[in-house]
Order: C-alpha cells, then structure tokens, then sequence
C-alpha cells in the first residue's frame, strides 16, 4: 500500500533554524543595549576576590614592601645599609708626616678634639680660602685645647717642604695646626673609607675634593662636618660645637672679649 503523506523537506528544517538563529541574535542585542552594565564586577573581580588575590600576591613575595625605601650611597657610589650609615663615624688609625718633617697620626690625635680640612699647594680653587678660615679659627679659638689638621689630597706634589712654605702663610704658630703628606692611596683611603667622603685625581693636577671642615672628636669619631669657609653661619655653628666638646687651656682667661651671634 502506498503512504501519501508528505514529510518536510530538509530545506525547510535550514530555513526555520536560520529564523531561530535570527531571534536569538536579536534577543542578545536587546540585553547588550538595554540590560547590560560594564560597570559592575564579575564575579572574579568582586571586593572579596580581589582581595583574596591580593592577600596572595602578598604571601607570594613578601619582600613587597609599601612603604618607600631609602637609599644610602657611600663615598664610592656603593649602596649602603641606612642603618650602618646612621652609626658613628670612627676613624682607622693613621700615620703620615707632618711640615716639619715629623710623624704625625692618630697616636698624637687622640685624647683631643680635632678639626680636619683637606687641600694641595697647586689648588686653583678655595683651598686658599679653607686654609684661611682655618687660620682665622686658630686665632680666635686659640683659648681652646684643640687641634688642627690639613691633609694634602695631591701627595706626590706637597712634599713636608712645600707644605712648610704653604703654612706660613696663614700661620706663624705651627703648635696645633699640622700639615700632613703621605702616600696618596692611603690619604685617599682615610678620606674615602675613613671619613666617608670622595676624593680622586681625574686629571694630573686635576683634583676633586671636598671643601668641608670636619670636625672629630677625642676618641677618633667624626662630630659633623661644616660648610665654613664660605658660610659665616656654618663657621660660627663650627665654633660653638668646638666649645661644647672642648677643655679651655689651663693659662686661657676666664672670659672671651668676642661672643659669636649664635650663643
């Protein structure tokens, strides 16, 4: 027997799954257009899943620290432990020789405070101006039992002849204020790794060098260091700091004629 009944073609399948394909498109752009906002989380980015990933990262790598680091350099560029740049400077001991030819060094120093610049003969720049200031303190702290000490930064040159001649042009009186010559590299390494200061030929005759008066005390540790041969305020702060850790001389007067603006 034969069956009339007609089936549906398979274009006709085609055609009604292109229509739902239509209906579909269009109900995502209803929700897109109308219902969708960017603006709020995911449900990865919600307050507790940031969070949670924070407080991962964080376990992850605990050397993250919020908080800004500090940076201490040496004399030689080098990075530098803050907290060892915090402690007090104590110098190594040294020995050179003196204008008059003699040994002098930390054996001579100690028991007394101490002032230290540092300058050369051949300078073209304020070591005559330092040199003076230094002469101007001797002068007027000559009531106190101090001394002082010029390092030469170009040794090979300042012979203790050179640096006798020098001296006497700022002072006629030679009993605390000392000129000191040596080996280059080991006047360059108490300035540098000694005081913590740089220093270093970068030219024959061409020398870098700091300009500050240094202040040590009795033990051999740096005070401070001081701006004075161009600052009156620095050279006055200089004087009083020299007052505070320093004896009068046992024949000094009981009083000064001269008081400093800054007592």
């Amino acid at each position: 027997m034969h069956d009339d009944t007609s089936q549906p073609s398979g274009g006709v399948y085609l055609f009604y799954g292109f229509i739902a394909l239509l209906w579909i498109a269009a109900a995502a752009a209803v929700y897109v257009t109308f219902f969708y906002d960017p603006s709020e989380p995911d449900a990865d980015d919600s307050p507790s899943a940031v969070a949670a990933e924070d407080s991962s990262n964080s376990a992850a790598d605990p050397s993250d620290d919020a908080q800004p680091r500090t940076i201490v350099l040496d004399a030689d560029g080098n990075i530098v432990d803050p907290a060892e740049a915090d402690k007090p400077i104590e110098l190594p001991e040294f020995e050179f020789t003196d204008q008059h030819e003699q040994v002098f060094g930390t054996a001579q120093l100690l028991g007394k405070p101490w002032v230290a610049t540092f300058i050369f003969t051949k300078c073209p720049g304020p070591c005559f101006e330092i040199s003076g200031k230094m002469g101007k303190l001797q002068r007027e702290m000559r009531d106190y039992d101090f001394q002082m000490v010029s390092f030469s930064v170009d040794p090979k040159t300042d012979t203790p002849a050179m640096l006798k001649k020098y001296s006497e042009a700022f002072t006629n009186d030679a009993a605390n204020w000392h000129f000191l010559t040596g080996e280059q590299s080991e006047i360059y390494y108490l300035i540098q790794k000694g005081f913590k200061m740089p220093v270093g030929e970068v030219a024959p005759g061409n020398i870098i060098h700091v300009n500050s008066f240094v202040l040590v005390d009795e033990k051999g540790f740096v005070v401070d260091d001081f701006d004075a041969w161009n600052s009156e305020d620095e050279y006055l702060k200089l004087k009083k700091k020299i007052r505070e850790i320093t004896s009068k001389k046992s024949d000094a007067p009981a009083s000064e004629s001269a008081i400093d603006p800054l007592e």
